[in-house]
């Protein structure tokens, strides 16, 4: 559901006319950088994860592709805010801060376009974690030497949508799109993860985001001193995993009931579970007792 505000270029705009020009720099060459962001309900307000952590991101990505943002880390974590509340929000919600080139002369390196800056709020629907068929995508992750992979780039999502269009036409629901040495990088948009011999099998993020959902799973790993290791996965070991799931802002924790068509597993998943139950106690703001250490990531609005 659109919300009646978005946060554009400093202040509160009415949705309706929160627009760009056709001729955008960024809608033809792909120069824009965003991040997703989720707020939760919890039993005492609603609460934004990790803004902080994806603010700095947001800076980041746009430093790697040469965008000069004119505001602050915290500028951008106020403004968050103030969108979520001059929209009254009140239920799970997704958050898109972006960054782009407006209207300016059309040319592949044109220097003249303006940066905007935009923060815009959706209600978001409740995610079904039954588990997901997924296939092993035909693309590839492009090489470090090609992309900046690590900057959260709209020019880096082509070859997700792609990915993702390719699985859903083959029946499935998710791509899994190994790098171009083989070995397993992510789905189309989100982390991967595998459990072997008890153990949490973490992929290296040679070619892959440096997701914040991922980093927290790692980080609750250790907190439910679940084993882990860290190392190169090629897709046929996912065959035979004991579990295997995504993570990300969007779809939170979810289970790979099939990889190419081969199931794996079983519907009981104790380790998927139990970081799954610790994840969204700790979005909803239930920090209380032994999650007290992580209240720093959750913001009521």
């Amino acid at each position: 559901m659109n919300h009646p505000f978005i946060w554009q270029d400093g202040k509160l705009v009415p949705f309706e006319k929160a627009t760009i020009h056709v001729l955008s720099y960024s809608l033809h060459y792909a120069n824009l950088v965003f991040e997703g962001i989720r707020a939760y309900k919890g039993k005492d307000g609603l609460f934004v994860f990790r803004l902080h952590d994806h603010m700095q991101r947001l800076l980041d990505s746009c430093k790697a592709v040469g965008l000069k943002i004119p505001y602050s880390i915290e500028e951008l974590n106020h403004a968050t805010l103030e969108t979520l509340r001059a929209n009254k929000c009140d239920a799970n919600t997704y958050i898109r801060p972006f960054v782009f080139m407006g209207l300016g002369t059309l040319g592949i390196c044109a220097s003249n376009p303006p940066i905007h800056t935009a923060i815009a709020t959706v209600t978001w629907k409740d995610n079904q974690h039954e588990g997901i068929k997924v296939k092993t995508s035909s693309y590839r992750k492009p090489s470090v030497q090609s992309t900046m992979n690590k900057a959260k780039a709209s020019s880096n999502y082509l070859n997700s949508q792609l990915s993702k269009q390719e699985a859903l036409d083959c029946g499935c629901d998710e791509g899994l799109l190994l790098d171009v040495n083989g070995f397993v990088a992510e789905g189309s948009a989100e982390s991967f993860f595998m459990v072997k011999k008890d153990k949490l099998i973490v992929p290296p993020l040679d070619y892959s985001l440096d997701s914040i959902t991922r980093q927290t799973i790692i980080e609750l790993a250790e907190h439910l001193n679940i084993p882990m290791v860290h190392r190169h996965v090629v897709r046929e070991e996912i065959y035979s995993a004991q579990e295997a799931f995504f993570v990300g802002t969007g779809m939170e924790i979810l289970p790979i009931k099939s990889l190419d068509f081969r199931p794996i597993g079983t519907d009981k998943n104790p380790i998927t579970k139990a970081l799954f139950d610790t994840y969204m106690k700790l979005v909803k703001g239930e920090t209380a007792g032994d999650l007290e250490k992580f209240a720093h990531y959750v913001v009521r609005v």
